[in-house]
């Protein structure tokens, strides 16, 4: 991982969280939660979410974090898709049945294959150019590459 100034940062910022984590632990019922320094994820029932985002709001300023609902995404099934509008948008959360997460994707597979699509065609336009750009600059394209 690449961090900018004091390569201790993300240590700090670590063990600054792990009275933030071990409170959520206590108080938050879900089938699982994952951390990353500015992400999270979990997967529980819609009842035990709405918990733990209400836990998430009161918790997380006294810790110095302030969330940011509008920018939380709620993956969930086309048979639920209703109710999770329903109980999260309130919130400000966007309500989706897939979404890119973490470098990958999670839910429809409908959704991914097209978001697979529409990469490949990027990547194959890149590759295009890559290719009638090395004609001259052979070098400097595989550079590029």
């Amino acid at each position: 991982m690449y961090t900018q100034g004091c390569p201790f940062s993300m240590v700090i910022y670590g063990l600054a969280s792990l009275p933030l984590i071990r409170k959520f632990n206590i108080e938050g019922k879900l089938d699982w939660h994952m951390r990353f320094p500015n992400d999270r994820g979990a997967g529980a029932t819609f009842n035990d979410l709405e918990k733990y985002f209400d836990l998430f709001k009161v918790l997380d300023p006294s810790y110095g974090y302030i969330p940011q609902p509008q920018k939380c995404i709620q993956v969930t099934s086309d048979r639920r898709l209703l109710s999770a509008k329903t109980k999260f948008e309130r919130y400000g959360m966007k309500v989706v049945t897939g979404s890119r997460y973490l470098g990958g994707f999670i839910g429809s597979p409908t959704l991914r294959s097209d978001l697979l699509r529409e990469k490949s065609s990027c990547w194959e336009k890149v590759m295009k150019t890559m290719a009638r750009a090395s004609k001259k600059f052979a070098q400097t394209s595989c550079v590029a590459m």
